[in-house]
């Protein structure tokens, strides 16, 4: 999960992601994740999160979890 304060996205490695508009979901009742207008903003969350597991060492940091997160793959 990250979040910048006004959107929030949430990796689920076997269900669908999440990404909510904070500011106007503060109760993320909005799954944001599948509209086409979100697309460029979910590709940057993803690509943040992913930097950010690799600057902290999270042990899921490597190549296969960089593929299915960044291309949005499911197991």
């Amino acid at each position: 999960m990250i979040t910048d304060g006004r959107w929030k996205y949430v990796w689920n490695a076997t269900d669908r992601d999440e990404l909510y508009h904070l500011e106007s979901d503060p109760f993320e009742l909005n799954n944001l994740a599948a509209e086409p207008e979100c697309a460029v903003r979910l590709a940057a969350c993803r690509k943040r999160l992913y930097e950010w597991m690799e600057q902290t060492g999270d042990r899921l940091a490597n190549n296969w979890i960089k593929t299915q997160l960044l291309e949005g793959r499911k197991l």
